[in-house]
């Protein structure tokens, strides 16, 4: 509907004389005055000199439309327009998407089968992680959903996963932060050794062990369903 939308009102702009511009469908140009549109949003943008096409074209528009005439645009598509007109200057930005800081890490994972990538993500963490430790089990608990996930399709193909031991899908991190902490930390869907970190508050270690509990609930599922 969209598409459709978007060629009509593209073959209303050419009977105006418009030209569509060949390497973009939704810009189009007459003269000097270029015309940006998407479904039922349009700018047009020209200079004092060019006002009567512009004119033309907007009137041409009203014929066959019900319009609204807004004035210099200060929003398109999500876009925020900023002008400063001394300095003659322009500045596009989608600064209302853009999160205020909510001190929340970023994670990210990737899935290999014999040597190649099957599945990844990258993201922000829901909640705020108070340590880096905090973080990177957060990272861990994510990835481990989706290992188990991969796991269990592959077994239903009749596929065994193999690591360090039969059965096995080793999750790996490589942070350095996490390894001086917790030194004899190894991972596996249906393996865990205990972690054993440095001395911490003990409202980090709470939540620390929350997370801890939280994974070794997904290896005793991945256990149980096997």
């Amino acid at each position: 509907m969209l598409v459709q939308s978007n060629k009509i009102t593209a073959m209303d702009f050419a009977k105006l004389g418009f030209k569509t511009v060949p390497q973009e469908p939704c810009v189009m140009i007459k003269g000097a005055v270029i015309v940006f549109f998407y479904v039922d949003d349009i700018i047009l943008a020209y200079r004092k000199r060019d006002q009567q096409v512009a004119t033309e074209a907007i009137s041409g528009l009203q014929q066959r439309y019900k319009m609204s005439i807004l004035g210099e645009p200060k929003w398109f598509l999500g876009i925020r327009i900023l002008r400063h007109r001394l300095s003659r200057t322009i500045w596009l930005t989608q600064d209302a998407y853009i999160d205020k800081i909510a001190m929340k890490s970023s994670q990210g994972y990737v899935m290999t089968l014999f040597g190649g990538s099957v599945a990844w993500r990258a993201s922000k963490q829901a909640t705020v992680a108070t340590s880096s430790t905090e973080a990177e089990l957060l990272a861990l608990s994510e990835a481990s959903k989706e290992a188990i996930f991969l796991s269990r399709l592959l077994r239903s193909y009749k596929k065994e996963v193999r690591s360090c031991q039969p059965g096995y899908g080793m999750l790996i991190h490589t942070n350095t932060g996490y390894v001086r902490k917790c030194k004899e930390a190894e991972y596996a869907l249906v393996g865990f050794q205990q972690l054993k970190c440095e001395p911490m508050e003990i409202g980090e270690r709470l939540k620390l062990e929350a997370r801890l509990e939280e994974l070794k609930d997904k290896i005793k599922d991945c256990r149980n369903t096997e």
